[in-house]
């Protein structure tokens, strides 16, 4: 029986500043690239977010911890 693969491809464009390894896609989905898992929306208490390193960051304050990623020059 042979396997099924499948690759879905995503443009990187922001991280967080403490976390760089954690990444957020131009359509607003948070990947943790170490381990390479996409990070699941949840609701706790009233209040959506996301767990980030055992900590809970609501949607309405996760631009505060957002920065662009800054693209590097390669010499050749």
């Amino acid at each position: 029986m042979d396997s099924i693969v499948i690759e879905s491809k995503y443009n990187l464009k922001w991280q967080l500043k403490e976390l760089p390894h954690y990444k957020i896609s131009e359509c607003k989905n948070i990947f943790n690239c170490k381990t390479n898992r996409k990070l699941k929306r949840v609701v706790n208490g009233y209040t959506i977010g996301y767990w980030i390193n055992k900590k809970f960051i609501p949607l309405n304050k996760l631009n505060n911890y957002c920065e662009l990623i800054k693209l590097e020059s390669i010499p050749f």
